[in-house]
C-alpha cells in the first residue's frame, strides 16, 4: 500500500512539475493555434466589461455576465446573478465616479469551454459629494464560460485592492 501511494505521489509531482514548466497555451498576440479566436472573443468581452466600468454603464456591464453570474468584491458578500448586481451596481454609481480607469491584461488561457483572464486596473474613484477621488491598483480573474449560443460571458468575477482595509492595526 505505501508502495502505491509513494509511485502515485511521485506520477502527480512529475505531472505538476511538467505542468509547472510549460508555458500556458494561448498567452499574448499572434499565437496560431486553434484557440485564437476563443480568445480574441474573450478579449472582446473583456474590454467591453472595463469599458462599462470605466463609463458607468450597468446594462453593457450585464450584457458580458452569464446569468448564473457570481461577482466576488473585496470585503463584501458574493453577489449572484445579473438582478443582484444591478442593485449593487446603481448604488456604487450613484455615490461614486470613475475618474481614471485604466486596465491590463496579465493573462488569457482558455481550456476548452472555459478560461480565466488576470488582470489588473490603475484606478482612481471620486464621491458625487465631492472631495478628493481615492487612487487604487486592483488585481483580478475573469472566469468565463462559453454559453450554448456560441459566445463567452463572464461567469464568475473576483478582484481585490492594493490598498490596505482602513482601520486593521498597523495602517
Amino acid at each position: 500500500m505505501l508502495r502505491l501511494l509513494l509511485g502515485a505521489a511521485i506520477v502527480l509531482m512529475a505531472v505538476a512539475a511538467h505542468l509547472a514548466c510549460s508555458p500556458p497555451t494561448g498567452v499574448g498576440p499572434g499565437s496560431d493555434d486553434p484557440g485564437e479566436a476563443a480568445r480574441e472573443a474573450i478579449r472582446a468581452v473583456s474590454d467591453a466589461e472595463f469599458k462599462a466600468v470605466k463609463e458607468g454603464d450597468i446594462d453593457a456591464h450585464l450584457a458580458v455576465l452569464g446569468d448564473d453570474a457570481v461577482i466576488l468584491p473585496p470585503n463584501e458578500a458574493a453577489i449572484h446573478g445579473k438582478p443582484a448586481f444591478r442593485a449593487s451596481s446603481e448604488t456604487f454609481y450613484s455615490q461614486f465616479t470613475m475618474e481614471r480607469f485604466d486596465h491590463s491584461r496579465e493573462e488569457l488561457v482558455v481550456a476548452g469551454d472555459w478560461a480565466f483572464e488576470r488582470w489588473t486596473v490603475s484606478m482612481a474613484v471620486a464621491s458625487r459629494e465631492g472631495g478628493d477621488a481615492v487612487s487604487d491598483q486592483v488585481k483580478g480573474i475573469h472566469i468565463y464560460r462559453k454559453q450554448s449560443d456560441g459566445n463567452w460571458k463572464i461567469v464568475r468575477d473576483i478582484w481585490n485592492s492594493d490598498n490596505p482595509v482602513p482601520g486593521l492595526p498597523g495602517q
